[in-house]
């Protein structure tokens, strides 16, 4: 939804994450992604990894 982040500033969306409502940090995540020191495909590509490791992740029919 677009304006979200606005609309909680304002105060318009109540219990909001990380404005309105505390963002509580993972004390034991499951993965960790540097986005300030890698590129957009090096984290979706460990994303990918980690998924695929959990649960086999099918591949796309022809």
């Amino acid at each position: 939804m677009k304006g979200l982040y606005a609309k909680a500033r304002r105060g318009e969306v109540k219990h909001f994450t990380g404005i309105s409502d505390p963002y509580d940090i993972p004390s034991d995540p499951d993965i960790t992604i540097c986005t300030s020191s890698h590129s957009l495909q090096h984290n979706s590509d460990q994303i990918l990894s980690w998924l695929n490791r959990r649960a086999p992740l099918k591949k796309a029919a022809p």
